[in-house]
């Protein structure tokens, strides 16, 4: 009686741990996203130190290489640290006023490394035809590297995939 006791309370620690390591991952992620969204959103008033520091520390959460794809624009491949930089800090420049917000992620930890999120990408944000709203579906892929999570792939879910 004694044993199956001893044995049920390992059980229920481990148990306990599992899931307080996992949802300490899980919000260590979207930790990461809320940063990623606020270093790719801008304001007109940015400064152009800001905007610069944005960029270089919006690429930093992103392994190297990072797998982009977006299949309406014929692009599915790995891009550079320099590249991510690059683009971010295009993609900036063309959407000033633009704010960037991951909505409704569902994080898998896939193992202690790896991680799978399907999120919404929404922006917010003003065109020459006035305020604008889009939102699209991610897929991201995380990986732990030295400690700390990076993004390792970002993939826009198409309509029609799902």
């Amino acid at each position: 009686m004694k044993k199956v006791l001893v044995v049920s309370v390992v059980l229920v620690l481990a148990l306990c741990g599992y899931y307080l390591l996992s949802s300490s991952d899980e919000q260590l992620l979207q930790e990461k996203m809320d940063i990623m969204a606020g270093f790719c959103s801008t304001t007109e008033q940015e400064s152009v130190v800001v905007f610069a520091r944005k960029v270089a520390a919006a690429a930093e959460l992103c392994t190297d290489p990072c797998r982009v794809e977006i299949k309406s624009l014929a692009m599915d491949r790995l891009f550079s640290f320099q590249e991510i930089r690059d683009h971010i800090l295009m993609m900036k420049r063309r959407v000033a006023g633009t704010q960037f917000r991951f909505d409704d992620s569902s994080i898998t930890l896939q193992d202690s490394t790896s991680a799978e999120i399907i999120t919404t990408l929404r922006l917010f944000g003003n065109n020459a035809d006035g305020r604008f709203t889009d939102a699209y579906e991610v897929k991201i892929s995380a990986r732990k590297v030295a400690g700390k999570w990076l993004f390792s792939s970002f993939a826009v879910v198409e309509f029609m995939e799902r």
